[in-house]
């Protein structure tokens, strides 16, 4: 979706100049105004494309951040033996490692 934002911004900034270089020999004013709300209009449309890619890369990033590494272990603090990070209890001794905020 982002790359056709940007292309249809740079496609619309194209065509608004040529319209407004063809008609200035008509009706200069008009040809400024419609092509200065063109160019306007194609260069909205390339920010957004721009945009949506930054937000993409930020989602990605989010989301690999929250996911932990299945690799991850930890040492109990009674046995000293190693376990993945994602469990509560130590499959060992039994020694509970969740933390009871007051």
């Amino acid at each position: 979706m982002r790359i056709i934002f940007k292309t249809v911004g740079i496609i619309s900034i194209c065509i608004t100049v040529i319209a407004a270089l063809i008609a200035m020999f008509q009706n200069p004013v008009i040809a400024l105004i419609g092509g200065f709300l063109g160019f306007v209009n194609g260069a909205l449309m390339f920010v957004v494309g721009g945009l949506m890619e930054r937000v993409n890369d930020l989602e990605a990033n989010m989301t690999s951040v929250q996911r932990p590494s299945p690799g991850r272990r930890m040492a109990c603090e009674r046995c000293g033996k190693l376990y993945g990070v994602g469990q509560s209890k130590c499959p060992y001794c039994g020694n509970d490692t969740s933390v009871d905020l007051p």
